[in-house]
């Protein structure tokens, strides 16, 4: 088949066969390295958010736990604690149990209702 042709013509394939063969190796090498460049970055990305999630999480716990360390300090609440107690263990002999029963059937509807 290619005996009938003219050398320009031979050269012409020949040459464009190599080229498109080149051309195909540089981008699947391309691919390659865009690939793993791109993965490697990706896993880079997630790995900041999941360091920047945890001392999202890490300072709110701060906070929280310097919140209790405050209130724990002051005396308004101290004071407004023991009088909670005071008051929890006096609601039961305060109250006869018919109405701790109405009170709780009455927290029951409002639960339900809303």
């Amino acid at each position: 088949m290619l005996q009938n042709l003219k050398i320009s013509t031979k050269l012409l394939i020949v040459l464009s066969s190599i080229s498109i063969i080149a051309v195909a190796i540089y981008g699947y090498i391309g691919y390659n390295i865009g690939y793993n460049i791109l993965e490697k970055e990706t896993f880079n990305k997630l790995t900041a958010i999941r360091e920047m999630k945890a001392n999202q999480i890490e300072q709110h716990f701060q906070q929280i736990t310097d919140k209790m360390v405050t209130f724990s300090e002051d005396r308004m609440i101290i004071k407004a604690m023991k009088a909670f107690k005071v008051g929890f263990t006096q609601i039961n002999t305060a109250m006869n149990p018919t109405a701790l029963n109405a009170i709780d059937e009455r927290l029951k509807i409002y639960y339900d209702e809303q």
